[in-house]
């Protein structure tokens, strides 16, 4: 096991000329009127961030170029939104949510502008990026920043999720299919350490490890492997730790199946700590929808109808369906990340939903730049309660959930 050290604290979010203050932290300064609700629970907001293509001369028609621009501008902000689905209406148009701007100079802006991978949201408001030889978190309320130095080639980063304190990276080095290199941000958030896993011998790996949580009831790790196999780190234990592969059945069949035009198609799928420290694997079904276009061939869209979760019960090693959240649960799911929180715990959230971020359809060729939308899938109900756009000013747009906080 080894430590490191490493932190920058760059300049914070704007906000359209909005005053500024003190927050104390080595991070700088936070907007004074931040649309925010950031207290000890945290209510879950979205990162969007939206893709503007500037094209390659005024007189330029994307129609007749394979690459339809030369460049594209990214701008972000953070939007507060109500829970419940409800939209607010004013003049017979609905009312604008909460936003806060974030930095175009800024870290948070510098990461996207370099085309890093977004990995996940940790539970303490940190955005995870990955580099080639590096990872990055980043608070997007105050735009510090810190990096870990993977220390050579890091053929894939996957952070785990859950557990009481710090953050916990799976960063894969050199060859494929080699066993993950454990990072841990120690309790006081500034030194990361390095565990190394090995294999247990005789024993197939799996593949690179797709998904990770780590629950904190029992001190362990989960691994969701790209061949649908789970395996389990014990942190308890002295190092060097190891890679156990579990003997319960495969999730391949839940995740990322062949494309089948008569049935549903399955979406990622995540591994996630429910609020009792129990392993989740969630993943969303999607709907296959044809739109005529003329003169183009990007016909067939999905669209979010289902979700299904599943409990690891880790004592008969068996995967259980759930068909209701406990204890007023709610998980929220985006590209590369999901989380947990209750519904008392977040003010308009709704229990036993699954709140998910959809996409609308882009066609570079019909120069139709797909928007974001978010929504509410009800466990009870087995269906999608809501869906609404996130607005954008014309640009491709993405988003993601994440916890604000100032820590």
């Amino acid at each position: 096991m080894s430590g490191m050290k490493r932190k920058f604290s760059p300049p914070p979010l704007v906000a359209d000329g909005r005053k500024r203050k003190k927050s104390g932290r080595r991070g700088g300064d936070i907007i004074d009127d931040l649309p925010l609700l950031l207290t000890d629970k945290p209510v879950p907001h979205l990162l969007v961030t939206e893709v503007i293509y500037t094209p390659l001369s005024r007189n330029h028609n994307p129609s007749n170029s394979k690459f339809p621009c030369v460049a594209f501008n990214r701008r972000g902000s953070i939007v507060s939104l109500p829970l419940d689905g409800s939209v607010v209406v004013s003049n017979n148009k609905p009312h604008p949510a909460s936003t806060a701007a974030i930095n175009p100079r800024g870290r948070l802006a510098d990461l996207y502008r370099r085309c890093l991978s977004f990995i996940g949201a940790t539970s303490h408001g940190h955005l995870a990026f990955a580099g080639s030889n590096a990872v990055f978190l980043v608070n997007p309320v105050t735009d510090t920043l810190q990096c870990i130095d993977t220390v050579g080639y890091s053929h894939k980063a996957v952070l785990a999720n859950g557990g009481r304190h710090g953050c916990n990276l799976f960063v894969s080095l050199g060859a494929l299919l080699s066993p993950p290199t454990l990072w841990r941000l120690d309790k006081d958030g500034d030194r990361w350490s390095k565990y190394t896993v090995t294999v247990t011998a005789g024993e197939h790996t799996g593949g690179d490890v797709v998904s990770a949580v780590n629950c904190g009831n029992n001190g362990c790790f989960y691994l969701l492997h790209e061949d649908g196999c789970v395996s389990k780190v014990d942190a308890v234990e002295p190092p060097p730790l190891r890679m156990e592969k579990l003997p319960v059945a495969s999730l391949a069949g839940h995740f990322s199946p062949a494309f089948n035009k008569t049935a549903s198609l399955a979406g990622e799928g995540h591994l996630v700590e429910s609020s009792h420290g129990e392993v989740l694997f969630v993943r969303k079904l999607l709907a296959v929808r044809e739109i005529v276009e003329p003169f183009c061939a990007h016909t067939e869209f999905a669209d979010v109808v289902d979700f299904e979760v599943y409990r690891l019960d880790v004592t008969k090693l068996r995967w259980e369906k759930v068909e209701r959240l406990a204890g007023g649960e709610a998980i929220f799911v985006s590209p590369e990340s999901a989380f947990t929180v209750t519904e008392t715990a977040a003010a308009g959230c709704k229990g036993n939903c699954v709140y998910f971020v959809g996409e609308k359809r882009c066609c570079f060729a019909c120069r139709v730049y797909g928007g974001s939308t978010w929504g509410a899938y009800s466990m009870d109900d087995r269906r999608v309660l809501f869906e609404h756009a996130v607005a954008s000013k014309g640009g491709r747009s993405e988003a993601l959930w994440f916890l604000p906080s100032v820590v």
